[in-house]
Formats: structure tokens, C-alpha cells, sequence
């Protein structure tokens, strides 16, 4: 029996690492996102703490200088959470188009095997098919008889 060979192999192994590739990429981009949150969310304990140190200030006697300088920092804080959101958003849209490209990978990849099954089904019906016709080509003995079959010897010959 032949052995069957699906002649797009080398397309699917393509399409196989594509989709590995586009997981990877995916995966750099949540760790990287998750990052970012994880920044932002510092910012705003920073932020909490700066807020509580003010209302602690203001509840003193203080220097204005200190007063002046936790507005700033506020400020400075205030300035960079809002660089810390565009980005966010920038990874979170940078996230939502890795995925679309993974699946759109498997998708690619799925449809390879796909015909691969289909085409192994057919191969095997064939196989069937031809390992029926050649049984039934074969002479069959009756009443006893003993039919000569040609050795498997003499046809490599």
C-alpha cells in the first residue's frame, strides 16, 4: 500500500509557525500590557499618597514651600498618568490586532487541515477502490482447482 502525501505539507508547516509567531507576538504584548497596568496602578497609589500627604499639610501648620512643592509633584504625577493612559490604550489596540492576526492564522491553518482530512479520506477511498479491483481481477479456485499465481519474485524482475 502507497504511502499517502499531502502535497501542500509544506504550506501547512508555514501556516503551523505563522500562527506559533503570531502567538508569541501576542503573548510579548499582554506581558507587556499587563505591564503598563501595573504601572499605571503605582501611579495612582503615588497619587493617593501624595493626595494624603497634602490633606496632612493642610491640616498644620506648614511652609508654603511644602504645600507648593506636593502641588508639583501632583502636577509631574498628574502629567505623566495621562502618558501612562495613551500608551495603555496604544498596547491595548496593539493587543486587539495581534489577536485578530492569530486568528486569523489559525483560521488559515485550520482550513489546511482540513483539506488535508479531506484529501486523506479520498486518498484512502482510492486505496480501498484499487486494493478492490485488483481482489477481484484475481482468478478464484473452485471445485478444488489450484489457480498458478504469478510469484511476487518474477514481477521485480
Amino acid at each position: 500500500m502507497a504511502r499517502f502525501r499531502f502535497r501542500l505539507q509544506k504550506l501547512l508547516r508555514l501556516r503551523e509557525r505563522a500562527e506559533q509567531d503570531a502567538a508569541l507576538a501576542l503573548g510579548r504584548l499582554e506581558s507587556e500590557l499587563a505591564l503598563a497596568r501595573q504601572e499605571l496602578e503605582r501611579s495612582a497609589a503615588l497619587r493617593r499618597a501624595l493626595l494624603e500627604r497634602r490633606d496632612r499639610l493642610q491640616q498644620g501648620r506648614v511652609e508654603p514651600l511644602r504645600l507648593g512643592e506636593n502641588r508639583y509633584q501632583l502636577l509631574v504625577l498628574e502629567r505623566a498618568d495621562v502618558l501612562a493612559r495613551q500608551r495603555l490604550a496604544a498596547q491595548e489596540q496593539g493587543v486587539r490586532a495581534a489577536r485578530a492576526v492569530l486568528q486569523e492564522r489559525s483560521r488559515e491553518r485550520r482550513l489546511l487541515e482540513k483539506l488535508e482530512e479531506r484529501r486523506r479520506a479520498e486518498w484512502e477511498l482510492e486505496e480501498a477502490r484499487r486494493e478492490r479491483r485488483e481482489l477481484d481481477a484475481r482468478p478464484t479456485p473452485r471445485h478444488g482447482m489450484t489457480i498458478a499465481m504469478p510469484s511476487p519474485i518474477a514481477d521485480r524482475r
